[in-house]
């Protein structure tokens, strides 16, 4: 961790260069690749349950719902990103440089010493942090949804359900 004054860009660059060259900018990539399709297969599958219970209640098709439905996917979502987070984390930690000979053997480290509890290091704080973002991510999305006008089919097109997305995303 910097403890120290903020440094541009460029020079923490330039520091984990000196550190382990031109690998050592993406190591940890690995995990936060392999954890990107789990992770968004869970926060939609489990929005898309949620949403759907939650529609057969006195809230309906709502903003409502849509926000509940996204706090409600934080958790399966957390809980399949966060074994993947926790190892990237300690691949790039600059207090663990030459402790790893590479993923699996984090892994395993990892687990030898913490057991597999020790993969979920931080768990609470990433539900929390996934639950507010994918709150506010699915309840902008679905305000902005019904503001926007559809196709003669009743559809919104690829371009408005990507502006939206990318409207939902910079507010969250």
């Amino acid at each position: 961790l910097n403890h120290g004054q903020n440094q541009s860009i460029l020079r923490s660059a330039k520091i984990l260069y000196r550190e382990g060259g031109v690998i050592r900018l993406y190591r940890g990539l690995l995990p936060e690749m392999l954890g990107m399709a789990p992770k968004g297969s869970a926060m939609y599958a489990s929005y898309d349950i949620a949403q759907r219970m939650l529609s057969n209640t006195a809230l309906g098709q709502s903003s409502a719902t849509a926000v509940l439905a996204g706090l409600l996917a934080g958790l399966p979502e957390a809980i399949t990103v966060t074994p993947f987070q926790v190892i990237k984390v300690r691949l790039q930690a600059k207090e663990n440089l030459g402790r790893f000979a590479g993923n699996v053997d984090c892994v395993l480290q990892t687990v030898r010493a913490e057991g597999v509890s020790g993969l979920f290091t931080g768990l609470r704080h990433t539900v929390w942090r996934n639950s507010v973002w994918n709150g506010v991510y699915f309840g902008c999305m679905h305000v902005m949804r019904a503001r926007l006008p559809v196709s003669a089919r009743g559809e919104h097109g690829t371009a408005v359900t990507m502006l939206v997305g990318f409207a939902g995303g910079l507010l969250a």
